[in-house]
């Protein structure tokens, strides 16, 4: 979470830390990383989130439920709840 949005040290019982300063208390060699982001501004927040995450060393998460009905087209870091349907959108290129 970006520093300017943590009210509190804690959430539900789990500690909040500062993507500033996450790397010191989970280590991207001991810790995977999920971005969750809002619907402002598409997928660009998204893609900044993952780059940084990955150029402080993290490898991002994907989760797909067991409980999911069907999956065809789903990509790396998703996470898909139960009872989910997944349908992408073909894009052509020239």
């Amino acid at each position: 979470m970006d520093k300017r949005y943590i009210t509190g040290s804690a959430y539900d019982g789990l500690p909040l830390v500062s993507f500033e300063k996450v790397d010191k208390p989970f280590p991207p060699n001991q810790h995977n990383v999920f971005v969750a982001v809002g619907y402002a501004n598409g997928n660009r927040t998204r893609e900044e989130k993952c780059r940084a995450a990955q150029d402080r060393g993290y490898e991002l998460t994907t989760y797909v439920s067991s409980k999911v009905i069907d999956i065809r087209g789903c990509r790396k870091i998703c996470w898909i709840v139960k009872f989910s349907k997944v349908a992408l959108r073909q894009t052509h290129q020239a």
